[in-house]
């Protein structure tokens, strides 16, 4: 069968249906070596002329550069020359006069790339660790200075072909249809019907087509074979071993036509260069007999089959919103237009409008006053699915959102840094319990007052427990439990106080963070160092809760030396970690030298040392000795233990794929674990082709020999 990816066909309609040509190289070309070869055509009542012959620069992988390097024509007795410098070349045949298909050589009727899979397997689970990927090219042929290659033959004896008539309803036939063979849905030949209505598409290879008819006179409807006007019901032809058909006919009947004009809602000038499109109840877009909208504003659909359509004015490339007619903004509110036949439907107009405006103000609920404020912003979602459409800055206590589609949108007050609390529109503290408000096409809304209440404040000291030194630029952080996306950030001052303002109604969770390496252990109010231990402040509006103070804690390092299992060089870029049953973490990261240092860690708890290799060539593990881990604890406040690592690296299996054309490709897989695995290798169709023997791997292992041979 053809594969997509390496088949090469240019989509050209050829404007005669006997017309041939041919190239030759470059007379200034300097040729030092010949390919040479003969079209068999026994039997088949086709003209070799009608073809040329084509000679690409091979490139693994690539299998041709995008233009060839020579081109020659074929002789009438069915040989060619070709003169090309030295070098690895495809070479294929080309059938010019339907501009396709492309054959290549060695294989007629075979694939023109193979694609493959090898795929490494966990013996243990049946997981895929690993795949690669291979692209077998087709034959090549490699030139030599000088040299002649000889014999290189075409047999196109075994191709198919498809052979009919085109008439209209009148049986009258019609001349300059292009008639397309379509495979996989890609074009492989295409032709166009003599003054006899007939046509023939040859030389194809194996495959299931379908046939297309596409008059030159849109006023007809393009079908596929038999008397179908999508692929999904058209019929197949199958081409096997130089089968055909010649009895593919069709019989062409004029379409229905629908016109109209597209105008501006409000000045009522026309709009150009709107494409309609007519969507089927199948959801089929027919757009290829559609012309967009000329300068007055008119547009033509022509050529439709009888049906039940939906017409929809694309206005993406304008400052206008897209439409359905009439007047319609989603598919299911839209007008539907019948066509029966050979009829023209005329004034199928739309009125295309602008996007929505929203103009709000923002204002305090207690006063009504503006509040002149930059920090505040509102977040605008759109009311069915609550994706973020908009954030729009406040400016001088207004907000002034453009570009708002017909549609119902939530609005989201955010008051970050000030005294107001976040609110969603109109009084509401989650995306989900926000009221929806309908913007409209063309029209500015200009009655939604975003009114903000002052909120509720919490406030309090950081310092050092053990001698009460305070702490300065430590980070506070409350998060609201009625709305967690509402989180509150400060920085504690010269003095380790610290106020959080703008906070809605209800309990928070607060906590102080520390820097990767701060000699304190973080901790939620009051003492906790488990979020789900955590004591809740409850908060009102306008209202401070003070003296919410935090005495932190000196905690215990964890330090060491990352190193090479087999260099002993130092190894940067792991994340260590040490972990506990109660659901603590703390983290730091190897330094250039491999040193690094966990600062922070709490008392009484037994810790795990993990060192994470992701992202690099190592092997995970755990801080262990004789395979049993080791764990870690502190016996008093600030206490040092030092934990090093010596990692081993991790393995790879490397080895030689040979394509069934004889070109070899090295592969490897890498940053493997230790285990027991097999190698598959699958075609493109997932069909087994080759398994290994069990690869027992062990850690810093490298196997070079898993060799494949097709």
């Amino acid at each position: 069968m053809l594969k997509n990816q390496c088949l090469k066909y240019v989509a050209v309609i050829m404007t005669c249906f006997f017309m041939a040509c041919s190239q030759s190289p470059s007379s200034s070309e300097k040729n030092t070596g010949q390919i040479s070869g003969q079209i068999l055509t026994e039997g088949l009542i086709i003209d070799v002329q009608d073809f040329q012959v084509r000679a690409y620069k091979h490139r693994l992988n690539q299998w041709q550069d995008e233009q060839p390097v020579n081109v020659t024509s074929v002789a009438s007795d069915g040989s060619f020359l070709l003169n090309l410098p030295e070098g690895d070349y495809i070479v294929t045949l080309f059938m010019e006069k339907q501009n396709g298909p492309e054959l290549f050589y060695n294989g007629i009727n075979s694939e023109a790339c193979s694609n493959y899979e090898a795929q490494l397997v966990d013996v243990e689970n049946g997981e895929i660790i690993s795949t690669k990927k291979f692209i077998c090219d087709p034959e090549s042929l490699k030139l030599s200075t000088g040299g002649t290659i000889s014999n290189i033959d075409f047999d196109i004896r075994e191709t198919g072909h498809v052979i009919g008539l085109i008439t209209n309803s009148e049986n009258t036939p019609l001349t300059q249809v292009t008639v397309q063979a379509v495979y996989e849905e890609k074009i492989i030949a295409q032709t166009q019907t003599n003054e006899k209505g007939e046509y023939t598409i040859c030389s194809l290879p194996d495959g299931d087509y379908h046939i297309v008819a596409d008059p030159e006179n849109d006023q007809y409807i393009t079908q596929y074979f038999s008397n179908a006007y999508y692929s999904f019901n058209a019929d197949i032809i199958s081409v096997i071993s130089g089968t055909g058909r010649n009895d593919a006919d069709f019989q062409l009947t004029k379409g229905g036509t629908i016109t109209g004009k597209i105008i501006d809602a409000d000045s009522l000038n026309p709009i150009e260069n709107i494409l309609v499109s007519a969507i089927d109840n199948a959801n089929n877009v027919v757009t290829g007999k559609s012309l967009a909208s000329d300068a007055d504003g008119n547009y033509t659909i022509c050529g439709l089959p009888p049906g039940r359509y939906i017409l929809h004015a694309d206005a993406s490339n304008s400052s206008y919103v897209s439409c359905y007619f009439k007047s319609a903004y989603t598919i299911n509110s839209a007008n539907a237009i019948n066509i029966y036949g050979a009829e023209i439907l005329t004034e199928k107009d739309f009125d295309l409008q602008l996007p929505g405006r929203l103009i709000a103000k923002v204002v305090e609920k207690e006063t009504g006053n503006l509040i002149d404020n930059d920090n505040i912003y509102v977040k605008i979602y759109r009311a069915s699915d609550h994706e973020l459409v908009q954030t729009v800055q406040s400016i001088e206590g207004f907000i002034d959102a453009k570009g708002l589609r017909e549609d119902k949108y939530k609005f989201e007050i955010i008051t970050a840094g000030t005294r107001y609390a976040p609110v969603f529109y109109s009084d509401k503290t989650t995306l989900e319990s926000a009221w929806p408000i309908q913007i409209f096409n063309g029209k500015t809304r200009d009655d939604l007052l975003f009114e903000l209440k002052t909120g509720g404040q919490i406030s309090g000291r950081v310092v050092e427990s053990q001698n009460g030194t305070v702490l300065f630029e430590y980070n506070v952080c409350a998060t609201s439990q009625i709305n967690p996306r509402w989180v509150h950030h400060v920085t504690t001052n010269v003095d380790g106080e610290y106020v959080l303002k703008g906070l809605i109604e209800g309990p928070y969770i607060v906590e102080v963070f520390t820097d990767e390496e701060s000699l304190y252990v973080p901790e939620y109010y009051q003492n906790i160092y488990a979020r789900k231990d955590a004591t809740l402040i409850d908060v009102t509006y306008d209202q401070t809760d003070p003296d919410i103070n935090f005495s932190l804690d000196q905690g215990g390092k964890i330090y060491g030396l990352v190193t090479s299992y087999e260099t002993g060089e130092p190894v940067p870029g792991i994340t260590l970690y040490a972990l506990n049953g109660k659901g603590l973490t703390y983290s730091a990261q190897t330094l250039s030298d491999g040193t690094y240092s966990i600062f922070g860690i709490p008392n009484g708890n037994n810790y795990s040392i993990y060192a994470d290799t992701t992202g690099t060539s190592y092997i995970s593990e755990y801080y262990s000795f004789g395979g049993s881990e080791i764990p870690i604890s502190f016996d008093f406040v600030g206490q040092a233990k030092q934990v090093d690592f010596s990692l081993a690296k991790k393995s790879k299996i490397c080895g030689t794929f040979t394509c069934p054309s004889n070109h070899q490709m090295n592969y490897c897989m890498e940053d493997l674990v230790p285990g027991t695995y097999i190698l598959n290798v699958h075609d493109e169709e997932n069909v087994l082709l080759k398994t290994s023997e069990e690869i027992n791997l062990s850690p810093n292992q490298e196997i070079i020999d898993m060799d494949f041979n097709f």
